[in-house]
């Protein structure tokens, strides 16, 4: 059966502003129909180099509650990426 991990890691392309959702659900069942699911949405602001990682609305049974992003913007190596820890609530992290 598959299981989510808490670690989710972000490549960032820079060259426009973007926005992505996150969804995310038990993906054994259709329980999703009824609700049972989440979602987290991401933009990128090009001009100030910040990703903003929304508040998640929506839960499901074994959900993972606390996250891990491991963050990589594209072209600057491996020095230029970022762990951010996320419990729902909206964040922002400027990188360089």
């Amino acid at each position: 059966m598959w299981r989510p991990t808490g670690n989710l890691e972000l490549r960032i392309c820079p060259g426009g502003d973007a926005d992505f959702i996150l969804y995310e659900d038990e993906g054994v069942n259709y329980a999703y129909e009824r609700g049972a699911r989440s979602t987290i949405p991401f933009h990128w602001d090009d001009r100030t180099r910040t990703l903003s990682i929304g508040e998640r609305k929506g839960t499901y049974p074994g959900m993972i509650a606390n996250r891990e992003f491991t963050v990589h913007l594209a072209g600057t190596g491996a020095s230029g990426d970022k762990r951010v820890q996320y419990a729902g609530r909206k964040l922002s992290l400027m990188l360089k």
